[in-house]
């Protein structure tokens, strides 16, 4: 694995690429992990809200096209709107929501797309990768906020195919984030992930291992639930005097009891990933986050006790890191797709009349 350059001292809004600038991009940032279920969705948009939450314009794509998650994280969003007097030099509008500029394949109109939400999106992995470029190509960021965005996040699919193949050839990538569970099974599939990065030469900045504890807490119900449950055991005369306990237990307001933490997947491998990482990226840094109801969909944008302080750490961490690295003009060549025409920006009405008129391709 070959070290990554560090370049120090550039400004946050510094860009060199000419790619970048007509984006309205400064810096990219991909979540990323190789196995699938392990809360890249869920790490990349509350990532994206605590780098908001340090004043930064922030973008995000939803690069997953099969089965993209941004429509069901964000609230109600309108369709991108594709009349050509709201294009901007071609390019589609984000949408806005929680102070962020975002773009999913699920927001665009079904009526012009192959996708619809209640039926499964049947595409080649070659056209999976031709719309996750077109949308991060095809999209003016900076234009709904009037100036372009510090960060842009990519949430990217599971796996090292072509998705991520083109995306990491079609425009520069500065950093990226990995994201694992403490599982035998995300580890052998997280560190071929690290392994890609690393051959095209995209620093990883940091490692987050989701799932790594439960935190135990006994309700008055679950109390009284699991009594109930033991009385058959019971000797007769215990059992009457348990069954009293319980009653008078049901009649009172108690709060939780916390008893302690639990690891419902395993021993963490966050040290093993660290130690992958740390050969091509020596600031390479772990966190770690609990398996919590604040991580659900309908509750993921709202902040949460159990990780906002972990998501302002690791916020803070990026972002010092993103300020060290100057934006390259080009990657390197070595994960071609072969086709170069996927990773070229095309008109949208030319390019959804091909996709909706897809079969099976």
């Amino acid at each position: 694995l070959r070290p990554c350059v560090v370049t120090k001292g550039v400004p946050a809004w510094s860009c060199n690429s000419s790619l970048m600038h007509a984006l309205g991009v400064a810096r990219t940032l991909a979540v990323s992990s190789c196995k699938g279920g392990v809360g890249k969705s869920s790490v990349a948009l509350r990532l994206a809200l605590a780098l908001r939450d340090r004043g930064l314009q922030v973008g995000l794509v939803d690069a997953d096209v099969h089965g993209p998650s941004l429509p069901a994280m964000l609230p109600p969003l309108d369709c991108v709107c594709l009349k050509p007097n709201n294009l901007v030099d071609g390019r589609v509008r984000p949408l806005k929501a929680l102070g962020l500029e975002c773009i999913s394949w699920g927001f665009f109109p079904q009526k012009r797309t192959h996708y619809k939400d209640s039926e499964a999106t049947v595409l080649r992995g070659q056209w999976a990768a031709r719309i996750a470029v077109q949308m991060a190509l095809g999209t003016q960021w900076g234009s709904a906020a009037g100036r372009p965005v510090d960060v842009l996040l990519f949430d990217m699919p599971p796996g090292t195919s072509d998705v991520q193949m083109s995306l990491l050839n079609s425009l520069p990538l500065t950093a990226a984030v990995t994201v694992s569970t403490p599982s035998p099974l995300a580890l052998c599939d997280v560190k071929k992930g690290i392994e890609m990065l690393a051959q095209v030469g995209v620093p990883l900045v940091a490692l987050v291992e989701n799932f790594a504890w439960l935190e135990a807490n006994v309700t008055q119900t679950n109390v009284c639930t699991a009594l109930q449950q033991w009385l058959p055991y019971m000797p007769h005369d215990k059992a009457a005097d348990v069954q009293q306990v319980i009653e008078q237990i049901s009649r009172l307001s108690l709060p939780d009891v916390h008893t302690g933490k639990l690891i419902p997947f395993g021993e963490s491998t966050l040290t093993d990933l660290l130690d992958l990482a740390r050969q091509s990226f020596s600031l390479a840094q772990g966190f770690r986050l609990p398996l919590t109801s604040e991580m659900a969909a309908t509750t993921l944008n709202k902040q949460g006790r159990c990780s906002e302080n972990t998501f302002a750490l690791l916020a803070e961490h990026v972002h010092k890191q993103l300020l060290q690295f100057q934006v390259v003009a080009q990657q390197k060549n070595s994960l071609a797709t072969g086709d170069p025409s996927i990773m070229q920006f095309q008109s949208w009405p030319r390019f959804l009349y091909r996709i909706k008129h897809l079969h099976y391709a």
